[in-house]
């Protein structure tokens, strides 16, 4: 007798349930968009998300990028579960936040960081970058591409609250000409990645991170 494979559908909350589950050096964070919950309704999907979020994990957090009313919303539901809203003392949840590059942000992007960084929370800037789509063909065009996006994310969360903590995220890669797709196998992307890291860490000494995908 044969078998016909089926296809699995994950919710969000299993895909929370197996990072909660992994051991704490593996993962390390939960959160961000699991997957797309396309059964709800668009202007809620972040509620949901972020209500499974908060059940079923009690490592730390990752949000979504945003509209301001809808940060402000997964906020409030946050402060609800710690029982505190003293945000400027605490960091209890961090975002990332991709430009749209090249040199630009999108509006919930800028009201997602405005959001965060008025709450003195961490803010993690991960610039996407697909050389020779929206970037330069060069590596060294790509790696000087990320660093100015960074740069402008981190500026821009210091002018609304010094000391805000900032990360700084190489995600630079080439793209896969045939699709233009983000390539995340390219074996450019670990050196546009070690060039970004080693600038954060020993020109900037700002914390760093790498994000693929």
């Amino acid at each position: 007798m044969r078998f016909k494979p089926t296809l699995e559908v994950l919710a969000p909350e299993d895909l929370i349930r197996i990072h909660e589950a992994s051991l704490k050096d593996v993962v390390q964070l939960v959160g961000s968009t699991p997957v797309d919950p396309c059964d709800v309704e668009p202007n809620q999907k972040h509620l949901h998300i972020m209500y499974e979020i908060l059940k079923h994990t009690d490592k730390p957090l990752i949000g979504n990028t945003a509209r301001k009313h809808q940060v402000a919303q997964m906020m409030k539901m946050l402060a609800i579960v710690l029982g505190d809203d003293n945000w400027q003392e605490n960091h209890w949840i961090g975002v990332a936040v991709n430009p749209l590059s090249p040199l630009a942000f999108t509006p919930d992007a800028l009201e997602t960081i405005i959001e965060y960084a008025k709450r003195n929370q961490i803010i993690f800037i991960p610039p996407a970058i697909m050389a020779g789509v929206c970037g330069p063909m060069g590596l060294l065009g790509t790696i000087v591409l990320q660093n100015s996006e960074i740069l402008g994310g981190l500026v821009l969360t210091q002018l609304i609250n010094p000391g805000t903590p900032v990360v700084y995220t190489a995600a630079g890669t080439v793209s896969y000409m045939k699709r233009a797709n983000y390539n995340t196998g390219a074996p450019e992307l670990p050196l546009i990645h070690a060039a970004g890291l080693k600038m954060g860490r020993d020109f900037y000494h700002l914390p760093t991170d790498l994000c693929v995908g």
